[in-house]
């Protein structure tokens, strides 16, 4: 009896002072994780503390949070917060490893850093660095159809199909945190690039291709609790449309511009991607305020 004492007081020391949360993240976790994250292809590649801070430059996701952020989503997780050792998770921990998404009609390979840092503050950080060129390869790929559309009109119907190449593309978080759980989230999309519009019906068919100097797009996500979870109800609503035509009056550009912000925001709204996008569920306890940083790199 004496020596189960003797070692539950040992343990309870250990537990407290941080060297089992310290073996943990030293010798166990490092064995641990690849074969965890295999099952969501996902390869581990490093993980540790107290060297030089990752920085996503040209490709990349990293995701920073503090870990005071950490202990409160714990709290509200159903797990309890006290499973959480001391010295597990310090200040300047990462983890890093390469996530490969199947099902998107091409290798791709994305370097991810998860780091634990205290000048994350309260929010999650989330920063995606990514190359225009590959991303103008996957919307050909792999959503070619959310840019057709099937319309009716006085001769009968049409085929609009619809194509834009990024140039530049920048998403940030527009006033984080909210005010309240039920207020929207909303994320500010500005981008540049080209425009190509394919009309086909039973008697014409025609091209149109638009320079787009400067496009702003406003995303508006509104919460929806379910008992499974959190859902989302979502809009876009176009705020800026700059473009350029050849050899056309700027007085025609305007009003083609209006007709294009119409068309592109009819396109976002389509009740088939909103029902798509209010399948998705998130768990109740999981954070909504985030900092978004997203934005394409040189091609």
């Amino acid at each position: 009896m004496l020596v189960l004492l003797f070692a539950m007081a040992l343990f309870g020391t250990f537990w407290q002072y941080g060297l089992i949360g310290g073996g943990l993240r030293r010798y166990v976790l490092p064995r641990v994780l690849p074969p965890l994250l295999e099952r969501h292809d996902i390869v581990f590649r490093y993980m540790g503390a107290g060297g030089a801070a990752s920085t996503v430059s040209r490709r990349g996701l990293q995701v920073s949070m503090s870990k005071a952020c950490l202990l409160n989503v714990l709290s509200r997780s159903p797990l309890p917060a006290w499973l959480l050792p001391p010295g597990l998770v310090v200040d300047g921990m990462e983890v890093r490893a390469d996530w490969l998404p199947p099902d998107v009609g091409q290798p791709l390979r994305l370097p991810c850093v998860l780091r634990f840092d205290k000048a994350a503050g309260a929010m999650p950080r989330v920063r995606l660095r990514f190359p225009a060129s590959e991303l103008n390869a996957l919307l050909s790929d792999v959503f070619a159809d959310d840019w057709s559309e099937r319309e009716a009109y006085f001769l009968g119907h049409y085929n609009l199909d619809q194509r834009m190449r990024f140039h530049s593309l920048h998403v940030a978080s527009v006033d984080m945190p909210r005010q309240a759980a039920s207020e929207a989230l909303r994320f500010r999309a500005t981008a540049s690039g080209r425009l190509r519009y394919w009309f086909k019906d039973s008697f014409v068919t025609a091209r149109l291709a638009v320079d787009v100097q400067k496009l702003v797009i406003l995303f508006t996500f509104v919460p929806v609790v379910h008992d499974d979870g959190t859902g989302f109800d979502y809009r876009a609503r176009v705020e800026a449309l700059d473009i350029r035509l050849r050899n056309m009056a700027p007085w025609l550009e305007r009003r083609v511009a209006k007709a294009l912000a119409r068309s592109m925001e009819r396109s976002q709204n389509k009740p088939r991607k909103k029902a798509r996008m209010a399948r998705h569920r998130l768990p109740a306890w999981l954070p909504l305020d985030i900092q978004v940083d997203i934005m394409l790199t040189e091609q």
